[in-house]
């Protein structure tokens, strides 16, 4: 599916190219807003950082890095010189009588090909910032995921009440009735008592829902009561790839570790403009111009050239060795995230299995054998052969259970979510056969 192959770099791509043609998740006047009519993850997820201000924000970085690699490539900015020579003191304002008078254009010439390097090290700025942006849109995938989750689970367990309700209902009905022909009085209390739990039960799941949406909207920039459609459920999933190449995902995708890549690359870069500047010296060259004075009559111009001279004081020296420092810490920086990816990977692959399994249980042998002896329960009850308190002891059984998959749902929804998150973009996934009802 296209959403489960959208990694962190295709949703920023794609919110980016509607931001630029001003698209617009909400709906326009006379229009339709599809998240008010059915919300999926992958929907949710592209509105929320299309309309992300942290989102503009990397945009906008990532422009001004690239600005300012262009601007390290130029020559410094050329500057105006004026000189006066030789005014009387005891006539200052007498510039007309100076001994000379200079004027001049001064530039400075840096180390030759260091404007070249130092442009291609000041691009890795923009390349940082690149990698910013995605961390950015890969931090708000896992807030959208999880909420979306405990959007889901909400969802799901509030129509658990309401169907608990309605068999309260027919529970309470079936004790009247009994009570109608001579039956206990106490039967008929108690299955009210049950009925009122679900509905308060019921009452509780929907502030909840009510909370999780609010969440979302903030989530999406929206207002916080803006309408929000049912959640899209596609069934439990698992993954399809291995821990081998969710692994080497990760370390091929992570925009942290890219960040941290860039950081080297930068001070590769930088070690280059330090190596040009110190073996090599920069010039200052000038052209001036001398008008008529009391001291020079004529007309006159001149010349100016000056040279560095790095190779004298050691500084240049030291700059070398510090940059040299600086690169191999970039180079250790790389190997901890790689590191700590490999355990972000394993922990979450973890969390993802442990999820499954415990899913499986519960659907495929727990809530069937709950639902059964809710069904004997219920028969016996109906024909005399078994007492209230059974009964609601079943029917509570089931009901638990029946929350305690939605639970364990949503926990493998959480560790996916985690997953997608430690591999760097959203990794395709398999529907989860279960067993059971």
């Amino acid at each position: 599916m296209f959403e489960k192959k959208l990694g962190v770099r295709g949703l920023v791509v794609l919110a980016l190219a509607l931001l630029a043609s001003s698209a617009s998740a909400e709906p326009r006047a006379g229009g339709r807003d599809a998240l008010a009519e059915r919300a999926s993850r992958s929907k949710l997820v592209r509105a929320a950082v299309e309309r992300s201000p942290a989102m503009r924000a990397a945009s906008h970085r990532e422009k001004a890095a690239k600005l300012r690699a262009r601007a390290s490539s130029a020559l410094p900015d050329p500057e105006l010189m004026l000189e006066v020579w030789q005014v009387p003191i005891s006539r200052p304002y007498a510039v007309q009588d100076a001994g000379m008078i200079m004027l001049g254009v001064k530039q400075a010439i840096p180390a030759p090909g260091s404007l070249s390097l130092r442009e291609t090290a000041t691009e890795s700025g923009a390349r940082i910032a690149r990698a910013e942006r995605d961390e950015a849109a890969r931090m708000l995938t896992r807030e959208v995921g999880h909420a979306f989750a405990d959007y889901l689970e909400a969802w799901t367990q509030h129509r658990i009440h309401e169907s608990h309700i309605s068999l309260a209902d027919r529970v309470l009905k079936v004790a009247r009735a009994r009570y109608a022909a001579g039956g206990m009085v106490t039967d008929v209390s108690q299955s009210e008592v049950e009925l009122s739990r679900s509905r308060a039960d019921a009452a509780g799941e929907m502030s909840r829902l009510r909370s999780i949406k609010r969440r979302l909207n903030a989530l999406l920039s929206r207002a916080p009561d803006a309408p929000l459609g049912p959640p899209e459920d596609t069934g439990a999933q698992t993954l399809s790839l291995s821990a081998d190449e969710i692994g080497k995902r990760a370390l091929a995708r992570r925009p942290d570790l890219e960040i941290a890549r860039a950081k080297r690359a930068s001070e590769q870069a930088e070690q280059r403009v330090v190596d040009r500047e110190a073996g090599a010296p920069s010039f200052s060259v000038g052209g001036l111009y001398f008008p008529p004075t009391r001291g020079a009559t004529e007309h006159g111009y001149g010349a100016s050239l000056s040279v560095s001279l790095p190779w004298i004081w050691g500084g240049a020296r030291n700059r070398k060795a510090a940059q040299r420092e600086s690169v191999a810490a970039a180079a250790a920086e790389i190997d901890q995230a790689q590191l700590g990816i490999n355990s972000e990977v394993a922990n979450s692959m973890s969390a993802v299995e442990s999820a499954v399994e415990r899913l499986k249980v519960l659907k495929g042998e727990t809530l069937p054998a709950s639902r059964r002896n809710l069904e004997f329960s219920l028969t016996g009850y109906e024909t005399g052969a078994t007492n209230l308190i059974t009964l609601l002891t079943a029917q509570r059984d089931v009901v638990d259970v029946e929350l305690e998959i939605v639970m364990a749902r949503a926990m493998l929804d959480h560790a996916l979510t985690e997953l997608d998150f430690a591999a760097g973009s959203e990794l395709p996934r398999r529907s989860l056969p279960l067993d059971g009802n």
